[in-house]
């Protein structure tokens, strides 16, 4: 529970640590009535941590359904989709960021 508590905390804390700067980059600018490639990166990292957010939300029900399960081959599954999606996260997390922020750089 505590380590679910936790992993809830990162991606709230990079949230708001992505409003603060976005903040203090666009207090520095004037008004623009367009979107600059740097707030389309925002964009895109806050997409990132939301699906975060949401993964460990979804992880979590899927730990507590492996503690009400009987059948060991069925919690030796669960338990390694867990792994799996827990262990592939951060990298396809990094690549859907490259990704689309080079997207947006080739669309400006």
């Amino acid at each position: 529970r505590v380590l679910t508590e936790f992993r809830l905390e990162i991606p709230i804390a990079v949230l708001l640590t992505l409003i603060f700067l976005q903040d203090g980059y666009r207090s520095e600018l004037p008004d623009l009535a367009y979107l600059t490639f740097l707030d389309s990166v925002y964009v895109i990292a806050y997409l990132v941590a939301m699906m975060s957010f949401a993964l460990v939300i979804y992880l979590d029900g899927l730990k507590r359904k492996v503690d009400s399960l009987e059948n060991a081959e069925q919690r030796h599954g669960l338990l390694a989709k867990i792994r799996r999606l827990e262990k592939a996260w951060p990298a396809m997390s990094l690549l859907v960021m490259v990704l689309l922020s080079t997207l947006s750089w080739a669309l400006i």
